[in-house]
């Protein structure tokens, strides 16, 4: 962390997602729904994760980071089959700062980290 002004500025921080290429059996797909979040428990309801349902967890994520008062850059894609983004933090304190990125951090497991697990093991590029 540095000094910026009297605050402190966390560096920015990658929130790319998993970049698990494993294949899930139907049974993993349960077991791995199961324990998520209600957001990602509804769009895994087929098992199947379409680059819509993932673009929206990745956009979702994003706006959430926005809320907890981290800065997102914007969403980029990365290898054509995963899409990612940084945040920064700006906070009067290290408590502040590590109270921000935490809430960040939280955003993922809401909305997107089994979302984008099975997205990457279905092994399908992005098409724009």
């Amino acid at each position: 962390m540095r000094k910026v002004g009297g605050l402190l500025a966390a560096p920015v921080l990658l929130l790319a997602l998993a970049g698990c290429a494993e294949h899930f059996t139907e049974d993993q797909k349960v077991q791995l729904r199961s324990g998520t979040s209600p957001y990602q428990q509804e769009m895994l309801a087929d098992l199947r994760v379409s680059e819509q349902e993932y673009r929206t967890a990745v956009a979702d994520a994003h706006r959430c980071v926005e809320a907890t008062g981290a800065v997102p850059d914007p969403v980029r894609q990365m290898d054509g089959s995963q899409l990612g983004f940084g945040f920064a933090v700006t906070a009067p304190d290290e408590n502040a700062a590590a109270r921000i990125s935490d809430k960040a951090h939280q955003c993922r497991s809401v909305y997107m980290d089994v979302v984008a697990r099975v997205w990457m093991s279905q092994r399908e590029r992005l098409t724009g």
